[in-house]
């Protein structure tokens, strides 16, 4: 157990070290109209990313407990950092944009291989809404 303990710190602090040093490089930031919206999971249902307070932020429709911080990771990828700090279940989202910009869908991958099988990241595939 201290093992994975270990390596899940290990991922985490890997992550958060390379997203402070991209925060740094405000100017290759997605502009926030090519990624905030409401994007739509035929099973887990509306997920909506705002700006808010000069942070991005997401929550989830159905599951009002998953909300958190979305943190700069790279041009098309950012960690969500979980409200609940319980869950030990930070996230990466990985927007897919298109030809112009825009993103049309996101993944989400846990940022440690050791994050519990249960949060189920793998099986969201969130589709913006009203995007072609």
């Amino acid at each position: 157990m201290a093992t994975l303990n270990a390596t899940y710190e290990k991922q985490k602090k890997d992550a958060f070290s390379r997203s402070a040093s991209f925060s740094k490089e405000k100017k290759h930031w997605p502009k926030p109209e090519q990624f905030v919206g409401t994007y739509q999971d035929q099973w887990f249902g509306d997920v909506i990313i705002k700006e808010e307070r000069n942070e991005f932020r997401i929550t989830c429709q159905r599951s009002p407990r998953l909300k958190g911080e979305l943190l700069p990771y790279s041009n098309n990828v950012f960690i969500i950092k979980w409200d609940d700090r319980s869950y030990d279940a930070d996230a990466y989202i990985i927007f897919n944009y298109d030809e112009n910009g825009q993103a049309q869908s996101a993944l989400l991958k846990p940022i440690s291989d050791v994050t519990d099988f249960s949060f189920d990241f793998s099986d969201l595939n969130l589709n913006r809404k009203g995007m072609k």
